[in-house]
């Protein structure tokens, strides 16, 4: 009987202490900027203005545009690798140098670098924000992606007008799979009516 009550006893400390630290986690707020909540927050807009996007895309030197209609676009796929150049991970704390630039047009540019020493297999290499009066004008963001079997090289840009609205996304990836060709694909799509 006595076991069983420091069992119950032990138990009851751990969830405790446990939900504890899971608030605790819940509440840490990472020191980088977080792309995922930014491209969240610009999703949600778009959702709800449903602009006319012309997008573009070229696939090893063959283009094809098309415009789709606000109703057709899904922006959650749309951008969702805007939303991957996420740094906030906690696990990439202190892995990236970060420089904070004041322009002499009044913006302000803040750039995170990975450390050169730090290698992983799938990582933002870098994350730059050009922001003016308080408002993202511009995001660029590489990628790097090496599994073995899989390597991409992504450079990502995307532009906002003076209402901080998404204006121009860009991709640039250079995709090799072990056993086939190496793949070039640029897609840039422009919002043209809100």
């Amino acid at each position: 009987m006595m076991k069983l009550s420091i069992y119950i006893l032990l138990a009851a400390t751990f969830n405790i202490f446990g939900c504890n630290a899971v608030e605790q986690h819940e509440e840490r707020k990472s020191p980088y900027f977080s792309s995922k909540k930014f491209v969240e927050d610009q999703i949600e807009l778009l959702d709800s203005l449903r602009p006319k996007v012309s997008k573009e895309a070229t696939l090893n030197g063959t283009s094809e545009k098309v415009i789709l209609r606000g109703n057709k676009v899904v922006w959650e796929d749309e951008l969702a690798i805007y939303a991957n150049a996420d740094i906030t991970d906690p696990s990439l704390e202190g892995m990236y140098k970060v420089a904070v630039i004041d322009k002499p047009s009044g913006g302000r540019r803040i750039q995170y670098t990975l450390d050169t020493a730090i290698t992983r297999e799938n990582t933002v290499k870098s994350l730059e924000i050009d922001s003016l009066e308080g408002k993202v004008v511009s995001i660029k963001a590489h990628l790097m992606e090496d599994n073995g079997l899989f390597v991409a090289d992504r450079h990502l840009k995307m532009k906002f007008d003076d209402k901080g609205l998404l204006e121009e996304y860009i991709m640039s990836s250079d995709q090799k799979i072990l056993t086939q060709e190496q793949v070039l694909l640029n897609v840039k799509g422009e919002i043209i009516s809100q």
